[in-house]
């Protein structure tokens, strides 16, 4: 079981830049509270912001080294599932799919399941602010966003043309927004989250990934307390794997390692533990590029490994958890 929010691996500094100009018309809270879309001047730099992050999403063709970690766990039979707050979708680059539905619940242990819980949304779609239309963005949607503009959802259309072949009374049409979670809303598939988490918990997974997040956003919080409960009644450890340490009055009894690294380096340390010839190599490209690359994050783990860790024991049993 893994909670995560993961760094994309690639620089696409020219998006960035347009990004934090039009980001610092607003903070971050503003920019993301639902106060946005009732108002007009919020609303386009919002929509602004979204097209903006979804044309940087889709440039990334490679995720990082922890993506492709995740791959490999799925592959292994080990992945019960991936939660996270990252809401670029760049597990798709690792064939791990976030289609939530109610057919999916079961652990994701096959092609066919859903192996990751986007919690806060997925950039790369838009759904209708009244109906359950929920889709990839249409051309215009973007063209109209990067204007500040919204466009009105087409199957409200759909649905008004046909009741006005029919003789009947037009209803309202919604329009289409980023499928963003903005503060103090909740789940667009409220029900079907926690449906989720019952099953994997069903599963009884014995190791719980806590990896790249501070894990601020009390809704995240609940979600692994429920999963650390699960894991302990199995015998098993809750790791986690983040630059800071976690806050010990939040989660005393709740983590039992601390691995006080990036992700990424945790990661590579872990592979080079591992007898080789289970270890795929991180393909997509790179050749002795992205060789070196490993190697150099490899070193650097063992380094942060005897300076950052907890304890020698909290290490070892992380890795035997895995």
């Amino acid at each position: 079981m893994v909670i995560a929010s993961l760094a994309r691996s690639q620089g696409l500094d020219e998006t960035q830049i347009k990004l934090d100009s039009v980001s610092a018309k607003m903070n971050g809270r503003e920019l993301f509270d639902t106060s946005v879309l009732r108002h007009a001047n919020k609303k386009a730099v919002f929509y602004q912001f979204a097209a903006l992050l979804l044309g940087q999403a889709r440039l990334v063709r490679r995720g990082s080294v922890t993506h492709a970690f995740l791959r490999r766990l799925f592959k292994r039979g080990q992945l019960v599932r991936c939660y996270t707050q990252n809401i670029d979708g760049i597990e798709r680059t690792v064939q791990l799919s976030p289609e939530l539905s109610s057919d999916t619940v079961r652990g994701g242990l096959t092609d066919e399941q859903c192996q990751v819980v986007q919690l806060h949304g997925d950039i790369n779609k838009v759904r209708c602010t009244i109906c359950a239309y929920r889709d990839g963005w249409p051309p215009e949607a973007i063209e109209a966003a990067l204007q500040g503009r919204v466009i009105e959802c087409p199957r409200c259309l759909d649905i008004n043309r046909e009741r006005s072949l029919a003789d009947k009374r037009k209803r309202g049409v919604g329009e289409l927004r980023p499928d963003i979670l903005l503060y103090e809303e909740t789940h667009w598939n409220e029900e079907l989250v926690p449906q989720y988490v019952q099953a994997d918990v069903a599963c009884h997974p014995t190791a719980l990934l806590i990896m790249g997040t501070s894990l601020t956003i009390p809704g995240c919080q609940e979600i692994v307390k429920e999963f650390a409960r699960g894991v302990h009644q199995a015998g098993g450890r809750v790791v986690w794997i983040n630059p800071t340490r976690p806050n010990e009055t939040r989660w005393a009894g709740v983590v039992d390692d601390v691995v006080l690294m990036e992700s990424d380096l945790f990661i590579s340390a872990l592979e080079h533990m591992w007898d080789t010839s289970e270890v795929e190599p991180h393909s997509n490209g790179g050749g002795d590029e992205e060789s070196l690359r490993r190697q150099t994050l490899c070193e650097e783990a063992k380094r942060l490994r005897r300076r950052n860790l907890t304890s020698e024991e909290g290490w070892q049993i992380a890795f035997d958890n895995l």
